[in-house]
């Protein structure tokens, strides 16, 4: 008498599932390397200088000075008509001057090209643009606030308040 042999579901599928792990780990490793390439291109741009990166990216291919001549001109070229824009700490390498400069075209941007922004900022001066909304993500729960109660506007507020006597009237 011959003996059938049952197949269970678990005996006959080793091979397709080696199949379905191998060709897993082949997607996974496929991933694995378009992350790094990309990776790989992000590490490549940040050893770059930043006026070389954005001149080698700007629509304008002009020589552009400093680094705060470099983001003005970006966010120039960037900003566009209705656009929504989520700026992250966009003071970091503008001077004083030109962070003025940036708020005057966040200003008109909004005003004249019905822009929308949202900018996470340190900049006492970003955040004293007029009638804007401010969410202190430092405080428990999330708070609206006005600028000028913001703990690192304070900073700023109390250190030129105690050096007040050292500027003169020109």
């Amino acid at each position: 008498m011959e003996r059938k042999q049952r197949r269970h579901p678990q005996s006959a599928s080793p091979l397709r599932n080696h199949k379905k792990v191998r060709k897993r780990s082949v997607n996974q490793s496929l991933s694995v390397l378009g992350y790094q390439a990309r990776l790989s291109e992000i590490l490549s741009a940040r050893r770059m200088a930043q006026n070389k990166y954005a001149e080698a990216h700007s629509r304008r291919k002009t020589k552009i000075e400093s680094n705060g001549e470099t983001a003005l001109s970006l966010f120039t070229e960037a900003f566009e008509e209705g656009g929504i824009y989520l700026l992250d700490e966009p003071e970091n390498c503008l001077s004083t001057i030109y962070q003025i400069e940036l708020m005057k075209l966040i200003l008109d941007s909004s005003v004249y090209l019905n822009c929308q922004f949202f900018i996470c900022t340190h900049s006492p001066l970003i955040l004293s643009l007029p009638n804007a909304l401010i969410y202190d993500l430092d405080a428990r729960p999330v708070k609206e606030k006005n600028w000028t109660e913001l703990e690192n506007v304070r900073v700023y507020y109390d250190f030129f308040k105690k050096h007040e006597g050292e500027f003169k009237d020109n």
